[in-house]
């Protein structure tokens, strides 16, 4: 089969030609992008013109970190965030409804609770929550996913009491007589609580990921990255696989390292790859969130009634390792010399040096070319630990979304001012170094939106409209290359996806307007996708 695409601007992301006139596709390939009477003579009379109406085509968006098997779930829960209601009263009404929609009995799920936002909501624990509902096991999951706040009633059906001990990577609150305050941390005690929701949601795990990539496509996504499958649903990476091959997304994952070494999956339940499902190593944590207190840096986070009595954050706080840094080196070590990459969720300055760190360590000791490791989401680094990043050959991945939502409370609640204007999201330090980056979403944590990240990459504005560390911007070249080429090179895919070019597949967004025409590209529509030169809304129901 042949297609000929032409009819408005096409942006290529390849240097050489960077603008094409028409691009010619046989076989889900590119063959040939360049001026309209080339490609016709090219193609023969033999092909289909596609018309883009004056729309602007581009190469297929990139999201190189979410979790959309969590997502898949969490986006069926009931959202609560400060992303879209703005007073305490909305979000307990909010709370309120999604008890009165549930049957007595079952499990309430509430998510997106943003104490930094809707800065009047009232402090939580067991007790508030028991005044909406002890009918229902009511859980309430702050817009991190690090936090979650139970009813007595949650409490009891998560099996948490005063005897269950903390585990390894979180925390059980507890009031000053020893009994749980409803407040818990981390994926070990958040998870089984997501597994029961899960069960009585009435959907089968495949149409529920159906839904979620249909919403990628949505948002003009053509290739997500799984950033540490968890195993949500049983035999995930099969179904992931056996859904891909009619998902209007490629699919590319990590699977989380606690996988493999509790035992939960092996290696021999990863499967074969093929061009629209790809394994591209594992994902590790170091430490979690600045909105949870457990961001490790290298100096206490601010003190005030948010943080303190809102969030539950313990004064004199600077965060906290998730893991022991020996036993996390032995386990990128066992991973680095497997011969996969490498991916590190790490938040924090303090978080940062030391892993980078132990990078330093693993390369020195086993030096391996073109590894390509990761580090996920870097809200606060040092410009020399950039530099470290650079000369180990360490790619970098930006939570940019932490600039536009919270960039304002980062500053005047939980870091202040100087720590923002010294570390805050290096990216231009990272490209001035040669560090290839990308930009994601970390979906659920904020909605999927590439244009979303590119913008807010270039004009480090805050979503209220303030500029943030605006000496870190980068140009739209530079924020395109990062959803695009760059992150499919942080997936070891660029020559096969990330630009318009002969050989690579034909993966495509288009565009209501072009991004070098526009002040905001939040003004852009989503026009389409296609995947292998198929529009991909022959793939959704």
């Amino acid at each position: 089969m042949k297609e000929v695409f032409y009819g408005g601007p096409i942006i290529t992301m390849d240097p050489s030609n960077p603008i094409a006139e028409a691009v010619f596709v046989e076989n889900g390939r590119i063959v040939a992008a360049g001026d309209k009477d080339s490609i016709y003579s090219a193609a023969g009379e033999d092909c289909d013109i596609i018309d883009l109406c004056g729309n602007t085509m581009m190469p297929g968006l990139i999201e190189p970190h979410a979790h959309i098997d969590l997502a898949s779930v969490i986006h069926k829960g009931h959202f609560i965030g400060g992303l879209k209601y703005d007073s305490a009263d909305e979000v307990i009404a909010r709370i309120r409804q999604a008890v009165a929609e549930t049957p007595a009995g079952k499990w309430v799920f509430c998510f997106g609770l943003d104490y930094l936002i809707n800065r009047d909501l009232p402090e939580l624990d067991r007790y508030k929550l028991d005044e909406i509902t002890t009918d229902h096991p009511l859980v309430v999951i702050v817009q991190s996913m690090h936090t979650g706040f139970l009813n007595s009633r949650g409490l009891e059906e998560a099996h948490i009491t005063r005897d269950t001990p903390d585990p390894r990577d979180g925390h059980i609150y507890k009031f000053d007589d020893g009994e749980p305050n409803g407040v818990i941390t981390e994926q070990t005690l958040l998870f089984p609580i997501l597994i029961s929701w899960l069960s009585q949601l009435g959907k089968t795990p495949a149409d529920l990921m159906r839904d979620q990539f249909a919403e990628y496509k949505r948002q003009g996504i053509t290739t997500t990255w799984t950033a540490g499958m968890m195993a949500v649903f049983p035999n995930e990476p099969q179904l992931m696989k056996q859904l891909a091959q009619d998902a209007p997304v490629r699919q590319d994952y990590a699977i989380a390292f606690n996988m493999f070494e509790n035992g939960s999956m092996t290696l021999e339940d990863v499967p074969e790859e093929d061009e629209k499902f790809k394994f591209t190593g594992i994902k590790f944590w170091y430490d979690g969130s600045p909105y949870t207190g457990n961001m490790l840096m290298e100096e206490n986070y601010l003190e005030n009634d948010i943080m303190q009595k809102s969030l539950k954050i313990p004064p004199s706080q600077a965060g906290e390792r998730l893991f022991n840094s020996d036993f996390l080196y032995e386990m990128l070590k066992k991973y680095h010399n497997m011969g996969y990459q490498i991916s590190v969720h790490s938040q924090g300055d303090r978080s940062n040096r030391e892993l980078i760190d132990l990078f330093e360590r693993l390369l020195t000791e086993f030096p391996r070319a073109d590894h390509r490791h990761r580090i996920e989401h870097c809200a606060f680094m040092s410009p020399e630990d950039v530099q470290r990043c650079a000369n180990l050959g360490i790619t970098l991945s930006y939570h940019i979304n932490h600039l536009y939502y919270y960039g304002e409370a980062l500053n005047e609640l939980v870091i202040g001012t100087e720590r923002m204007k010294s570390e805050f999201m290096r990216c231009r330090d990272a490209l001035d170094a040669g560090i290839r980056i990308s930009l994601h979403s970390d979906d659920p944590m904020y909605f999927a939106g590439p244009l979303l990240l590119a913008n807010t990459a270039t004009t480090r504005t805050s979503k209220k409209g303030n500029p943030i560390t605006t000496d870190q911007a980068i140009s739209l070249d530079e924020a395109l290359r990062a959803i695009t080429i760059d992150a499919a090179w942080q997936l070891g895919r660029e020559n096969e996806l990330g630009s318009i070019e002969p050989g690579k597949l034909a993966d495509f967004t288009v565009l209501s307007k072009n991004p070098y025409d526009v002040d905001d590209l939040r003004s852009i529509n989503v026009v389409t996708t296609y995947l292998s030169g198929k529009n991909t809304d022959t793939m959704i129901s």
